[in-house]
């Protein structure tokens, strides 16, 4: 399974490398048994997964009839890391969530350049809110703390994101 994984492009930001048959995903140990953040974690596992409808993905299999420019801020490619890091138009939205994971690092990780380099770089910052246990060096209450956080994250870019592209 790790060597077909591998080859997918849509599971780069996956953790699947400690996955052991029977052991629950984090996105989805965090969450419990409560329907609402069921329903987040299912929106959250899509994007980790790659299967969500974002244009860079739409672009790719139209054979060049659909733009992957993000259509809310006319600024880049809409993928991953443009819906989750990058992409003005929802900023305001995601600042508020990167504060509280930046707290979260902070408390936890005791190291103020890791911190830094972690909340400063844009692929880092994408995969502590796409899955946060592809860093080894978290610990398990840092890990459920930051999956918390950004799956609530997700979910209002998400929202946002309708929001804006009805108007």
């Amino acid at each position: 399974m790790i060597i077909e994984a591998h080859s997918k492009s849509t599971l780069a930001r996956l953790n699947y490398e400690n996955v052991k048959e029977g052991q629950i995903h984090n996105i989805w140990k965090s969450c419990g048994t409560n329907p609402y953040a069921i329903s987040l974690a299912s929106l959250k596992a899509k994007l980790a997964t790659g299967t969500v409808y974002l244009l860079y993905y739409r672009s790719k299999f139209s054979n060049g009839h659909a733009s992957p420019i993000c259509i809310i801020c006319k600024e880049e490619v809409e993928d991953i890391k443009h819906f989750t890091v990058r992409c003005s138009s929802l900023e305001r939205i995601r600042s508020n969530y990167l504060i509280l994971i930046q707290e979260v690092l902070t408390e936890r990780l005791m190291d103020k350049d890791v911190t830094i380099e972690l909340i400063t770089n844009d692929d880092n910052v994408c995969q502590l809110i796409v899955d946060c246990s592809k860093f080894r060096f978290l610990d398990e209450i840092a890990k459920q703390k930051i999956e918390t956080i950004s799956r609530g994250l997700c979910h209002k870019l998400f929202q946002e994101r309708t929001i804006l592209l009805e108007r």
